[in-house]
């Protein structure tokens, strides 16, 4: 059997009409005050992002040579960042060297934040 599109057109027509449309749902107060409390949220992340401290980092870079048995955590300690912690420091080394582990190799050349004098387990190349 073939239908023309009249046909079709028609019997879409004709199942559609027993159903009713539901009526427009009207703007009520809750759903205001959910645009508000969003909105408010919002502009506190915006205010909360743009009045963060800026992140401390080093007046420049030493390189040093790993020295047997040193950790990041010996650097850190021995070449602080004021206002971050050890952990923070370490975290800063590892990222400005592009270390995706903690682990060190004898001989491996880093650089640490200068303004501290090198040690003995981490000596200037």
């Amino acid at each position: 059997m073939e239908y023309s599109a009249c046909t079709v057109d028609v019997r879409l027509r004709s199942s559609q009409a027993g159903r009713r449309a539901r009526p427009a749902r009207a703007i009520g107060v809750a759903d205001i005050a959910l645009v508000a409390v969003c909105g408010a949220v919002l502009l506190l992340a915006l205010l909360a992002a743009a009045t963060a401290p800026a992140r401390p980092e080093p007046a420049g870079w030493t390189p040093v040579l790993v020295s047997e048995q040193a950790t990041l955590w010996d650097l850190a300690r021995q070449h602080p960042i004021s206002d971050l912690t050890t952990a923070e420091t370490v975290a800063l080394i590892r990222t400005h060297n592009d270390l995706t582990e903690s682990s060190l190799i004898v001989g491996q050349r880093l650089e640490v934040p200068s303004g501290s004098p090198s040690t003995a387990l981490a000596a200037r190349p």
